[in-house]
């Protein structure tokens, strides 16, 4: 029999019926001041900024001494002072109404920009120092840009942003400014026909190639936004047209900007879509989108976990954060504060409105930062005491310590307690993962929503006398939940005879750099195991005819022919691949001990025995049916190596 590739995949042996358990972390919300006119007013789309001494500092749109926006500073523990006040000058030459933050710049003065104001009331680019003095760098005139969101200082020292507004075509624009005020436009949006090239651009990030990336809200080839890459000298590349998708489920109208985070990729959200009649007019998604402009939507927004998502941040944690400024829970439904897994699995964190008449804050539109306390920090337009907005403040408690339960390291199949070398196993226990994830990767990750399994070996006999010296190492892992790891054994743990007590194997489980404590595994050459459709090693086995269908009552087999038995536990074998590395079709592995089969109390012939190609740590073995079996619906099927039995499983015999 030439075919030796499962293609119809049992949850049993794909890993995906393990149990669902998702802790979410536990959170204190913590309205740290409203604002009230005189001291700010409805802070728009800027993040705050921290300084060195855990200072916050940021802008709000409205308000102030003459009721143009602010730039203020506020200490961890709520004290907030006005450092500027926009339009104190005639005309409002110093600006008016800075809708984005500020960024701290290498030589310790802020920078930022207005929305409006300037020598032509098209906003401008300003320095502060940490003192409050303000000087104007750049004002805006309709052919360089127009109403300008926040900076991003370059690794080149200079100023990047972008102007929704103004340039050569009306439709925003791309700069340059360097710390001491020379400014240049280095792209005019919707220089292509039908503005295939973007129109009203969102913030910038800088990506480790050097290069700019960024978003437009409208443009592009569906007309629904763009993503887009930019030189410094100006040359620009659509990466990605929104609303690619059927119902524009890909995403419409991104209006933030993007964040790269340490796997090299970028994500990003959008305001609206898709154009189902449940996320109109807003929803909104989350999505991830390669250097290179692949994209994948991670997530859409339900109506009770926000709409209108606004910029993310990657936390030490390694997960993602973001608020949305409308929807949420049924009783506070204007805006949230979500976690979201580089996965995709979102769980919301906060919903505003909670408190009567708003006081903890309403419709958060600016992106969080993650202070050095390992605190997030934010801003809402709305709610408040006086109703023009807040600070806040969300401290994310540590889920606790991962552990493994004693004497829960089985056999994956037959959930017996001993393993053996390359055979896949289960870990029962307390994960604390955000979400349950199934890894799809190749080879298989050792570390999977900040979990890991570090496994360790050493001698237990006294004075010595093991014949081999094993490093630790991780494990690679199949599927990761809140109650259940599954994992291969490494090929490189070393085994004990029966009766042998030389080697002690361990696995310690860690999240997010918490260590738990040692659990011990029963390593042996063999550990035999057949997997079941139940995933309780018992009753129908995981097995095939020739034609890879299910060997059960709708499909008995007949003597004679041969079906594939899917296993694990048969110890070593020949080509073996690394670990975490799915099995090769050529050359095959073998097993270097040879199995027994039987069928209905009878001995199978048995035609290959090794590992299945394409998969991890899963075995198979090809057996003819014997002749004489009477017809059964439930003949019992077990394999024999090494002086080892497995457990029982059952197939439908035929006449």
């Amino acid at each position: 029999m030439g075919n030796l590739i499962w293609r119809k995949r049992s949850c049993a042996v794909l890993l995906l019926c393990a149990s669902t358990v998702i802790a979410s972390s536990t959170t204190t919300f913590t309205t740290l001041v409203s604002f009230a006119g005189p001291n700010g007013a409805h802070p728009l789309y800027g993040s705050l900024i921290q300084d060195a001494a855990g200072n916050l500092y940021g802008t709000t749109s409205q308000g102030g001494a003459n009721s143009a926006g602010t730039v203020f500073q506020i200490t961890a523990s709520g004290t907030l002072t006005v450092l500027y006040s926009f339009c104190t000058q005639a005309a409002c030459a110093d600006g008016s109404n800075p809708w984005g933050g500020l960024v701290l710049g290498t030589d310790g003065n802020f920078y930022g920009a207005t929305s409006g104001g300037g020598t032509s009331n098209y906003g401008t680019i300003f320095k502060m120092t940490p003192s409050g003095a303000l000087t104007t760098l750049h004002s805006f005139a309709p052919t360089d840009g127009g109403n300008p969101y926040a900076l991003i200082q370059a690794s080149d020292g200079n100023f990047y942003g972008t102007a929704p507004a103004g340039g050569a075509y009306t439709y925003g624009t791309v700069y340059r400014i360097t710390p001491g005020g020379t400014f240049t436009t280095l792209y005019s949006f919707c220089a292509q026909p039908n503005c295939i090239d973007g129109e009203v651009p969102s913030g910038l990030v800088e990506g480790a190639d050097g290069n700019f990336y960024g978003t437009t809200q409208l443009g592009g080839v569906h007309q629904q936004g763009t993503v887009f890459k930019i030189t410094p000298s100006g040359t620009l590349t659509t990466l990605y047209s929104f609303c690619a998708e059927a119902g524009c489920a890909d995403g419409m109208a991104p209006s933030a900007a993007l964040i790269q985070t340490t796997d090299g990729n970028f994500y990003g959200t959008t305001s609206y879509g898709p154009k189902a009649a449940a996320c109109l007019p807003v929803c909104g998604t989350v999505f991830e989108i390669t250097p290179a402009g692949a994209l994948t939507t991670l997530h859409t927004f339900g109506p009770d976990e926000g709409a209108a998502p606004s910029a993310l941040i990657q936390a030490a944690d390694g997960n993602l954060y973001g608020t949305a400024a409308e929807g949420g829970p049924p009783n506070n439904p204007e805006g949230t504060i979500y976690q979201i897994t580089p996965s995709g699995a979102l769980a919301v964190l906060y919903g505003f409105c909670a408190q009567p008449n708003c006081t903890d804050g309403a419709n958060p539109n600016a992106g969080l930062v993650q202070g050095s306390n390992g605190i997030l920090y934010g801003t809402t337009l709305g709610g408040g005491a006086s109703g023009d907005g807040v600070v806040f403040s969300l401290e994310l408690q540590s889920p606790g310590t991962p552990s493994i339960n004693p004497s829960s390291i089985l056999n994956a199949a037959g959930y017996a307690a001993q393993v053996a070398p390359g055979s896949i196993a289960a870990a029962f226990g307390k994960f604390l993962v955000p979400s349950p994830m199934l890894d799809t990767a190749s080879p298989l990750q050792t570390a999977m929503e900040g979990l890991s399994l570090q496994w360790s070996s050493f001698c237990a006999l006294t004075g010595g006398g093991c014949p081999e010296v094993v490093a630790s190492g991780f494990a690679p892992l199949f599927y990761v939940s809140g109650g259940q790891v599954n994992l291969q054994i490494p090929w490189q743990l070393p085994a004990n005879a029966p009766g042998q007590l030389g080697w002690q194997n361990a696995f310690v489980p860690t999240l997010n750099g918490q260590n738990g404590a040692a659990q011990t595994v029963t390593v042996v050459p063999f550990a035999p195991a057949i997997f079941a459709i139940n995933a309780q090693g018992t009753g129908q086995g995981a097995i095939l005819n020739s034609s890879n269908q299910l060997v059960d009552s709708s499909n008995p087999a007949s003597a004679g022919t041969y079906i594939q038995i899917f296993c694990t536990g048969l110890g070593q074998v020949t080509n073996q691949p690394a670990t975490g590395s799915p099995a090769l079709s050529n050359p095959l592995s073998y097993t270097t001990t040879i199995p027994t089969v039987t069928i209905g109390g009878a001995s199978a012939p048995v035609q290959f025995y090794g590992l299945a190609p394409g998969y991890v740590g899963l075995y198979q073995v090809n057996a003819q049916i014997p002749a004489g079996l009477a017809a059964n619906d439930a003949a019992p099927v077990v394999i024999s190596i090494g002086g080892v039995t497995s457990n029982t499983v059952t197939i439908a015999v035929g006449p």
